[in-house]
């Protein structure tokens, strides 16, 4: 049942405005402060890595990853929960990849890139809230397909089997992280700066910004529910 307060909003609109309002905050004093925002990032020794720093990729073993040995880009940001960095890849048209520090090196930059580092510079907000928003979006893509097999898993286990229980427990525990991660998701989502792009990069940015919100709201978040819910009756009738 929907719970409306008395001015006729929804917890879930003013769940909603709150975000909004802590967002427009965040990138209000982020302007405010652009000038600051470098040295701060700089100011962090023990990242080997900054953004924007040029790149390769090597020693990668697995199939996919041999693919990617010796393809160069530029690091996106550190994913401190995965111990890894998020590289933009120049080869493979503006790829997002997942790399662990052991498997980057720096690589100088050609003349050419030298010359054009002022055009570069200013192109990497741009590119930045790009990679990033395709990144969020091909999770939240990701996460909703796992979330939906994992709920047909619940649903195909015999509750009546003697090893029901152990059965649901295997689960609910293969459930967790992507039940979790819609906090996650939703605070990086907030997060992306528009900072440095234009009124058109921002008119574009703020748009896909809008609609991978929707997604979390109208599918995503349904999901979850609906993935806890069925948990928590196979739980019921094994207890």
């Amino acid at each position: 049942e929907r719970i409306v307060d008395f001015d006729g909003k929804s917890e879930v609109e003013r769940l909603k405005e709150q975000r909004r309002a802590a967002r427009l905050e965040k990138e209000a004093k982020a302007a405010k402060e652009a000038g600051q925002e470098v040295s701060l990032s700089k100011s962090e020794p023990e990242l080997e890595y900054q953004p924007g720093d040029p790149i390769s990729v090597f020693g990668l073993e697995s199939d996919a990853g041999k693919t990617m040995n010796g393809m160069r880009g530029r690091v996106v940001r550190y994913l401190q929960d995965k111990g890894r960095y998020e590289v933009q890849l120049d080869q493979q048209s503006g790829q997002t990849v997942n790399v662990k520090p052991a498997h980057l090196q720096k690589v100088d930059v050609t003349p050419a890139e030298i010359h054009n580092e002022g055009e570069q510079t200013e192109e990497k907000p741009q590119v930045d809230a790009e990679a990033r928003l395709a990144a969020l979006e091909g999770e939240v893509t990701s996460l909703l397909k796992d979330i939906s097999l994992t709920q047909a898993e619940v649903e195909r286990i015999d509750l009546d089997d003697v090893e029901a229980e152990e059965a649901v427990e295997e689960v609910s525990q293969r459930a967790k992280p992507l039940t979790a991660s819609l906090g996650r998701i939703q605070s990086e989502i907030d997060d992306i700066s528009i900072v440095g792009l234009n009124e058109t990069q921002r008119d574009v940015a703020r748009s896909r910004r809008k609609a991978l919100n929707g997604v979390v709201e109208s599918q995503l978040m349904p999901a979850i529910s609906s993935l806890g819910a069925a948990l928590n009756k196979a739980r019921r009738a094994v207890s």
